[in-house]
Order: structure tokens, then sequence, then C-alpha cells
């Protein structure tokens, strides 16, 4: 019981941390081409 509940609990954590991953590394491309576009645009 308790072996089952400490993997559920490590596949949770991977689970959020792989979501969490998911959506912060777009928005942090997103946020890198927009800095590079506006400074292309300023030079």
């Amino acid at each position: 019981m308790e072996r089952t509940a400490d993997e559920r609990s490590e596949w949770v954590g991977i689970t959020a941390f792989l979501l969490g991953a998911a959506v912060i590394v777009p928005s942090l491309i997103v946020l890198a081409v927009t800095v590079i576009t506006v400074l292309l645009r300023l030079v």
C-alpha cells in the first residue's frame, strides 16, 4: 500500500512537472521571439 502511494505521488509530481514545462516552455519561446523582433526593429 505504501509503495503504491509513493509511486502515485511520484507520478503525480512528474506529470505536474511535465505539464508545467509544456506550458512554460512555449511561452518562453514566444517571449524570446518577441524580444528578438523588437531588438531587430530598433536596430
